[in-house]
């Protein structure tokens, strides 16, 4: 008994530490004027986007394709314990190491296609509520034996964080061989999208309620991306973590890079188990 007793403390903990920091990012948002950068024509440039077809990732690509860039197309929050056709759980692969795969995937491609004045340049969509997230090593990417060991919440926040670390990891690294790639971190703000459709019932209204009042719209949601994608202000700005149009603090300085380091190395390990 005294095990399910834990499990349920620890999934009504994450869940109110998730809801407390959103409030909080709720509260700097309406009360921060919203920015979006204006930037010029980028004809002849290929962006390709994750999760283009509906939310922030539409509107990210009709504001890529508003500025001539051909558009390739190729996340979920709060869903319930589900494992991927890989048997990884599924806000770990779909929010953080797919993308990390990608991103490896590709170097070769952006390396090539950029510039010493024109830097190729990968944008990761983290969250503000990476900063509750925990990194423990020993799980990660591990399966779930029983219900209450699993918090939506948590694995939603974890996998924010590892995208967020791995960000500045990559650009560590990037930055080592010399190569002509930037990679940034954006929280989008909180947005008004079907993400929240796994939300539980008896906070959903609720959230619901502030959606038709205080949350973004998905254009506005995009637009931090837009401007890391396309801005010149930015062009080898690369490992930071951006709100609004600016760089902010992240959780990255809780961590040594060590930890960092093992992070990145299980998870690539995981991809290469996968993929053989």
């Amino acid at each position: 008994m005294a095990l399910p007793i834990v499990g349920l403390i620890y999934i009504i903990w994450s869940a109110i530490k998730i809801y407390t920091l959103g409030f909080l990012a709720l509260l700097r948002q309406i009360f921060q004027k919203h920015k979006a950068a204006e930037v010029k024509l980028h004809t002849g440039k290929v962006a390709l986007v994750t999760g283009g077809t509906c939310g922030i990732g539409f509107h990210v690509s009709m504001g890529l394709v508003s500025k001539n860039v051909h558009v390739v197309m190729a996340g979920i929050m709060f869903a319930p314990y589900k494992e991927t056709v890989d048997e990884l759980e599924s806000h770990f692969q779909v929010n953080y190491l797919s993308h990390l795969y990608l991103t490896q995937a590709l170097i070769g491609i952006l390396e090539d296609s950029a510039t010493e004045d024109c830097h190729a340049r990968v944008i990761n969509v983290s969250s503000i509520v990476h900063n509750v997230g925990s990194l423990s090593l020993h799980s990660i990417g591990k399966r779930c034996s029983h219900c209450w060991e699993y918090s939506p919440h948590a694995a939603y926040a974890n996998s924010k964080l590892y995208i967020t670390l791995s960000t500045w990891y990559l650009s560590e690294l990037f930055r080592q061989e010399n190569q002509r790639v930037t990679v940034n971190a954006v929280h989008p703000g909180i947005v008004n999208t079907d993400l929240y459709k796994h939300v539980h019932p008896s906070i959903k209204w609720f959230l619901n309620l502030l959606a038709h009042f205080t949350y973004l719209t998905p254009s506005e949601g995009a637009d931090t991306i837009l401007y890391l994608a396309l801005s010149p202000d930015v062009e080898r700005e690369s490992g930071w973590y951006y709100d609004n149009c600016q760089k902010h603090k992240t959780c990255q300085l809780s961590f040594s890079e060590k930890d960092i380091k093992e992070m990145f190395t299980i998870s690539t390990d995981i991809i290469n188990s996968k993929i053989r």
